[in-house]
């Protein structure tokens, strides 16, 4: 099984193949250095969800800044989803 990391770089080298997943560094900026439109990065998390069968708030996207903000947001988001017993961040949100 593949680490959240090697999965985030493994994607983000197929949506830009100029680049090869292990040039991709934690530090490089989602927007600036990797050019990542707010729309790609909802399309990573989509391939997250359906790699993992979970749901992610892809709201919060929008607030990550670097490689290691996203791989550590759906880590995290991943890693909740798969403790709610219906397998959502938006079921266990619902029980709060």
């Amino acid at each position: 099984m593949r680490s959240m990391n090697e999965l985030v770089r493994s994607v983000l080298a197929r949506r830009h193949p100029a680049r090869d997943a292990g040039a991709i560094r934690p530090w490089h900026r989602l927007e600036r250095d990797l050019g990542m439109t707010p729309l790609e990065l909802v399309l990573i998390a989509l391939k997250v969800e359906e790699i993992e069968g979970v749901e992610l708030p892809v709201e919060d996207l929008s607030t990550l800044r670097t490689v290691e903000e996203l791989v550590s947001f759906l880590t995290r988001a991943v890693l909740y989803s798969q403790r709610s017993p219906r397998g959502s961040v938006e079921a266990a949100a619902q029980r709060l």
